[in-house]
């Protein structure tokens, strides 16, 4: 039997001990590239040198002086002149670039008074009165400017009448004073100037009267004078002779329903007849399909004619306002003799009739640009856009109040000017029927605006007339206003 504590037996021994090595060292060695030490040296550059030669070049051929022909050069001079003259004239008088301006942020669009005159009108007791501005009008250079006033009337004028003239200096100022006054038997309801003499005035009275002055003559400036209507004259206007371009007649409209054409003759000082027109309401009271007539107006036998204008592209056309708002399309050319036992030899003129105004027409005027298109403006408060062979308008611009005149704005062919009861002037693109607010550097009394007048040559300058006898001068920014 094997004893079994001898097996299992407990024995010690002694630790035995070593070195510790926590620390490692490792082994490196340095090695070197094998580049070639940087270095710097400057060397010289040797250039060659050029050197520049003239040459010489024989010429072969020998120089000759030859006289000039004088006589030639003179008629080759005259030949070519007036080419170059023409040329050099529309360089100078073109406008293209008239109102160029670059704007900036510093642009003043401000509408400035320049300064307000009082005009004083001759009541029939010889006192200065009161009354409104009738007309008011540039001459064709715009150094000049012709005023009219007067009274209401109710039936006939028995008061004195004159004509203004106001230079427009050159601190761009009308004169405090009128520079003539040109007296005339009854009140001046109209006045045109000349469109290429500014010395030619000519007037029409509420009478019927017609007056020819020559503003430049300070010692007997009447040139003619003679009554041309039974009733008060409601526009005048110098117009081209439709067979003759070169010649101008002078054209008179009346409350007694004619217009008339006339011959004006400067050397001999005279107006003689060329043809009447007299303007009868439609027949049986119809326009067109649509368009009726108030019986009051076709009761009437002879319609008073308010305003008319002349085309400046279709010289035989022009279109006549009526009383009681209708608008008359006419033809010089066209127009057919009335027969009847009048003594006075008349033509119809009509060719159509358009949609008439609800109210009283104050103007009507052509576009300047657009040959097939007319405006009218009256007391409705409505500015129409009619094209001559569409009966309806093409565009109605409703304004605030009614409208006593209207002007086209030169080089400004989208800007329409109008002034009326609202008492401001009144600024419209045309094109799109929409109103252009305007800024004024002054507080404005609002007064019933009679009269607008823009200076042709200084277009800025706008000269506005109302109901008590003012005019006021303006500074209107119209091409910052497009």
């Amino acid at each position: 039997m094997v004893n079994m504590s001898n097996m299992f037996t407990v024995k010690h021994n002694e630790c035995i001990g070593f070195e510790s090595r926590w620390k490692v060292k490792k082994l490196s060695t340095d090695t070197t590239t094998q580049t070639t030490e940087f270095s710097v040296s400057e060397k010289a550059c040797s250039t060659l040198e050029h050197e520049s030669k003239d040459v010489q070049t024989i010429s072969t051929e020998t120089e000759t002086h030859k006289e000039v022909d004088m006589e030639k050069l003179a008629e080759w001079l005259n030949r070519i002149y007036p080419s170059v003259k023409k040329q050099i004239d529309n360089v100078n008088n073109s406008k293209v670039l008239k109102n160029y301006k670059l704007l900036d942020d510093n642009t003043d669009v401000t509408c400035k008074l320049i300064q307000q005159l009082k005009v004083n009108a001759i009541n029939e007791n010889g006192d200065k009165a009161l009354s409104k501005i009738s007309c008011a009008i540039w001459n064709y250079s715009g150094k000049c400017l012709a005023v009219s006033s007067n009274f209401k009337h109710k039936s006939w004028c028995y008061h004195p009448g004159q004509a203004l003239i106001y230079p427009f200096s050159r601190e761009e100022k009308l004169s405090e004073n009128p520079k003539k006054r040109l007296a005339t038997e009854s009140c001046v309801t109209v006045l045109k100037f000349h469109p290429t003499n500014d010395d030619i005035l000519a007037a029409g009275t509420f009478t019927g009267q017609v007056y020819i002055w020559n503003v430049s003559n300070d010692i007997d400036p009447l040139l003619c004078n003679l009554s041309v209507h039974e009733q008060a004259i409601t526009q005048i206007s110098w117009v081209n002779d439709a067979e003759n371009s070169k010649n101008l007649n002078l054209a008179t409209s009346s409350t007694d329903g004619l217009l008339k054409m006339w011959i004006f003759s400067n050397t001999e000082a005279s107006l003689t007849p060329k043809i009447v027109f007299k303007i009868k309401p439609p027949i049986f009271g119809k326009l067109n399909h649509s368009t009726t007539v108030p019986i009051s107006l076709t009761s009437k036998e002879d319609l008073g004619i308010i305003c008319f204008n002349f085309s400046k592209h279709i010289p035989d056309l022009f279109i006549v306002a009526l009383e009681g708002g209708l608008i008359a399309r006419c033809s010089v050319l066209g127009s057919t003799k009335i027969k009847g036992p009048d003594k006075n030899i008349a033509f119809d003129p009509i060719f159509k009739y358009y949609q008439p105004h609800k109210g009283e027409i104050a103007s009507v005027k052509f576009s300047l640009t657009h040959k097939d298109m007319f405006l009218t403006c009256g007391t409705d408060g409505e500015i129409r856009i009619y094209l001559i062979d569409q009966d309806d308008p093409a565009q109605i611009i409703f304004t605030k109040s009614g409208q006593n005149d209207l002007s086209f704005v030169p080089h400004e062919q989208k800007l329409l000017a109008t002034c009326g009861q609202k008492g401001t002037l009144e600024v419209y693109n045309f094109m799109n029927g929409k109103a252009i607010d305007l800024v004024f550097n002054t507080k404005i009394t609002k007064r019933n605006l009679t009269s607008l007048a823009i200076n042709q040559k200084r277009e800025n300058y706008v000269v506005i007339g109302n109901d008590i006898g003012d005019i006021q001068l303006w500074n209107v920014p119209w091409n910052i206003l497009t």
